[in-house]
């Protein structure tokens, strides 16, 4: 059964969040054939948890989002995980 799963580590981000350390206490578990058929990677899944108010009313503080770090395409009225230096951040781009 653990074969068909993976642990994916939660991270923060907000107003300019740190990651936190990885931890199996800040982790999710998913199954594998879930994240192939979402096209994600295995190794290229993160969960971050949002800190702040500055997505509302799309992402409220405390949720949880999961990211593919493999698909950098710019979209426009998407949502983007940017990290700059050993900041994260989640924002909407102008």
């Amino acid at each position: 059964m653990w074969r068909s799963h993976c642990w994916i580590s939660i991270f923060s981000a907000g107003d300019g969040c740190y990651e936190i350390v990885d931890s199996e206490e800040f982790s999710l578990i998913f199954r594998r054939y879930y994240l192939h058929k979402m096209g994600v990677p295995v190794n290229a899944a993160r969960i971050i948890r949002i800190s702040g108010s500055s997505m509302e009313p799309r992402l409220q503080d405390g949720d949880v989002v999961g990211i593919n770090t493999v698909d950098t395409r710019i979209r426009e009225g998407k949502t983007y995980a940017i990290r700059h230096g050993n900041l994260l951040r989640v924002k909407i781009p102008d």
